[in-house]
C-alpha cells in the first residue's frame, strides 16, 4: 500500500512539474510583475531629497527598505531571464530565430520607450525641482533635446549620455547583448555539472569585478561604460546572473522535487535567512550576492506550496506579471510627465507614492496591449518565417 502511494505520489509530482512548464511558470511572471513595481516604489522613494534621513530615516533601517530597494530587482530580472531564455532555447529550432525574438522582444518597446521620452522632453522643458531629490534632477537629459542624443540612445551604447532620456533602460542593454551571446553561454553550461557551472561563473565574475575595482569601479557604480573594455567587462559582469538562471533551468525538475519534498519550516527558515541578509545589507552589498539571493527566491517559488503558488499565480499578480515589462520600461518618462503638468506644477513630492505608481501600471496596460503584446507577435512570426526557410533550405 506504501509502495503504491509513493509511485502516486512521485507521477503526481511528475504531472504537476508538466503542467506549470506548460503554463510558463506563472508564478515566476508573477514574481517579475512584483519586482518591476518595487522598482516603481525605489524611484518613488527617490524622489524625496531627504532619503535616509530626517522624516525618512526610519524606512532604511526597517524591512519596509525591500520595497523602495531597486537593485534587487534588477537583478532578479537578469536570473530570470537567464531561466527564462534556457527555456526559450530548448525549445528553439535555431540561434536565428532565438535572436530574432529577443530583438522584436526587447529592442522596439524599448526604441518606442526612447521616441516617448524624447517627445516629452522636446515638450515639457527638462528643469530641475528644488523640492525633488538629487536622483530625480539628475536623471535628465541635461543639455539640448537633439536628434544627435536620440541616435546615441537608439544605438544603445550603455554610457551614461545614452540614459539621459530614460535612465531605466541601461538595464535593457545588457539584457540585449547577452542575448545575442547567450546560446553559447547555454551549450557551455549544459555540459558542465550544475556545481561546475556555479563555481565557473563565481570565480568569473570575482575576476572581472577585481579588473571593475581597479578601474574605479565600485558595487553602487555598476551600471554605465566609459571605454570598449569596460562595456565588455560589465556585460561578463552581469552574464553571471544569466548563468544562475539557465543552471536553475537546466536542473529545474530535480530541484521542484528537491524543494517540494522539503518541509514547510525548512523552506520557511531559507527564506527567512536570505531575507534577513537583504535588511541590513544597504548600499554595501554587491551584485554576487543579490544574484544568489535571487535565485534563492526562485527556487524557493518553484517549488512552493499549494496556497503560496495560488496567490502568486492569482489574477492580479498575473496581470502584474505580464504588464511588468512595459511598466519598468515607461514608468520613469511619464513620472518625469506627471510631475511637470501637476495643476500648479510641480506635483507635490508627497502625492508622488500614489499618483505615479497608479498612472505607471495604467500606462503599462495600454502599452502592453498596443506595443509590447504585438512586438513579440511579430518577433514570433518573423523568427517562424525564418526558421521555415532554414529547414527547406538544409532539406
Amino acid at each position: 500500500m506504501g509502495d503504491a502511494q509513493t509511485i502516486e505520489k512521485k507521477a503526481g509530482v511528475h504531472v504537476d512539474i508538466e503542467r506549470r512548464e506548460e503554463g510558463r511558470f506563472r508564478c515566476l511572471d508573477s514574481m517579475r510583475g512584483i519586482a518591476a513595481l518595487l522598482v516603481v516604489f525605489h524611484h518613488c522613494y527617490k524622489a524625496f531629497d531627504n532619503t535616509g534621513v530626517g522624516v525618512f530615516w526610519w524606512i532604511d533601517h526597517t524591512p519596509l527598505r525591500l520595497l523602495v530597494s531597486g537593485r534587487p530587482s534588477v537583478i532578479l530580472f537578469f536570473v530570470l531571464s537567464g531561466f527564462v531564455l534556457a527555456i526559450s532555447f530548448e525549445r528553439t529550432v535555431s540561434y536565428f530565430g532565438f535572436v530574432i525574438r529577443r530583438f522584436f522582444r526587447i529592442y522596439l518597446p524599448f526604441a518606442f520607450s526612447i521616441f516617448l521620452s524624447y517627445w516629452l522632453f522636446l515638450l515639457i522643458p527638462a528643469a530641475e525641482i528644488p523640492s525633488y531629490g538629487a536622483w530625480f534632477n539628475n536623471n535628465l537629459p541635461h543639455g539640448e533635446i537633439s536628434l544627435p542624443l536620440l541616435y546615441h540612445h537608439l544605438l544603445m551604447i550603455g554610457d551614461i549620455d545614452s540614459v539621459r532620456l530614460n535612465n531605466v533602460v541601461w538595464s535593457l542593454i545588457y539584457e540585449l547583448r547577452i542575448s545575442l551571446v547567450f546560446p553559447l553561454l547555454m551549450v557551455i553550461i549544459y555540459r558542465l555539472h550544475a556545481y561546475a557551472a556555479i563555481s565557473v561563473a563565481l570565480v568569473g565574475c570575482l575576476v572581472v569585478d577585481a579588473f571593475l575595482w581597479l578601474l574605479g569601479y565600485r558595487a553602487e557604480s555598476l551600471f554605465y561604460s566609459y571605454s570598449p573594455l569596460t562595456a565588455a567587462l560589465l556585460t561578463a559582469h552581469f552574464s553571471t546572473f544569466f548563468v544562475f538562471g539557465c543552471v536553475i533551468a537546466r536542473h529545474r525538475r530535480s530541484i521542484i522535487k528537491m524543494v517540494e519534498e522539503s518541509s514547510g519550516s525548512v523552506k520557511f527558515i531559507v527564506l527567512g535567512l536570505a531575507t534577513a541578509v537583504l535588511l541590513p545589507a544597504g548600499k554595501w552589498l554587491a551584485d554576487l550576492p543579490l544574484g544568489l539571493l535571487a535565485s534563492v527566491y526562485i527556487v524557493l517559488a518553484l517549488g512552493s506550496g499549494k496556497r503560496i503558488r495560488a496567490a502568486l499565480e492569482s489574477k492580479p499578480l498575473e496581470l502584474l506579471g505580464r504588464i511588468s515589462f512595459s511598466l519598468y520600461l515607461l514608468h520613469v518618462p511619464f513620472f518625469q510627465l506627471a510631475v511637470r503638468i501637476w495643476p500648479g506644477h510641480p506635483m507635490p513630492v508627497v502625492l508622488v507614492p500614489i499618483i505615479v505608481p497608479a498612472l505607471s501600471l495604467a500606462v503599462a496596460m495600454i502599452a502592453y496591449r498596443a506595443i509590447e503584446a504585438p512586438s513579440n507577435r511579430l518577433g514570433r512570426r518573423f523568427a517562424a518565417l525564418f526558421e521555415r526557410k532554414a529547414q527547406l533550405a538544409l532539406a
